[in-house]
């Protein structure tokens, strides 16, 4: 699982202390502090980084979006496969015309293993908060426009899976895609259900950036 880092903000009043500590004991010129200082918090900065499950990649903007088909709508568009567990359980939802928005995209570091609702919860957000629509992931999958390429491009899905969390009813649900050479790909899972290790890989992450209101 990924590992619980303490809070850099709590170390750096007594690092700094110590440093000036050793500055003075050390016969250091105080003209070299701001350097030395830099650079050991640059250390914990990348340090801490590495230790993180998922790395923000940012809030992408998606223009407003007319289109009010679910992914069971598109399904003749996933060339690879179509994923039988959403079918099965029914989950397609209708749709509504949708204003501009925008979603949050982060990547998990290679070599962390979680679960999805690790994963999600390390979003520090309530999960209501960060659902997508159907149709929002359509737009973003397959839309001509500026900010739909941008995020496809900073999905990666040649080489990486992206993820995204719906809802139906009451339960949270994680749509996967990616693009293999016979075309994109679609699965489901329920947020409990799988464990997600990226191995070398850098999976990634997209949630509403908007606060439920």
């Amino acid at each position: 699982m990924g590992t619980t880092t303490k809070n850099t903000n709590t170390i750096l009043p007594a690092l700094k202390k110590q440093i000036e500590w050793e500055i003075e004991k050390r016969g250091i010129n105080p003209a070299e502090q701001k350097f030395i200082e830099d650079s050991i918090l640059e250390i914990f900065a990348t340090a801490e980084a590495k230790e993180k499950l998922l790395l923000d990649r940012g809030i992408f903007s998606l223009p407003a979006w007319n289109d009010t088909k679910n992914l069971l709508d598109r399904k003749a568009d996933f060339k690879s496969y179509f994923s039988e567990f959403y079918e099965k359980q029914n989950l397609a939802q209708s749709q509504q015309a949708l204003p501009a928005r925008s979603v949050n995209i982060r990547r998990m570091q290679p070599g962390k293993d979680a679960n999805y609702q690790t994963v999600f919860d390390s979003f520090g957000r309530p999960l209501d908060d960060m659902v997508v629509s159907e149709n929002t992931i359509c737009q973003i999958l397959f839309s001509e426009d500026e900010e739909s390429k941008a995020i496809r491009a900073e999905l990666d899905l040649k080489s990486t899976w992206a993820h995204f969390l719906i809802k139906v009813g009451k339960k949270f649900f994680v749509v996967r895609a990616c693009l293999d050479s016979d075309g994109l790909g679609l699965g489901v899972r329920g947020l409990g259900d799988s464990p997600v290790w990226g191995g070398e890989g850098e999976f990634r992450f997209v949630v509403s950036a908007e606060k439920k209101l």
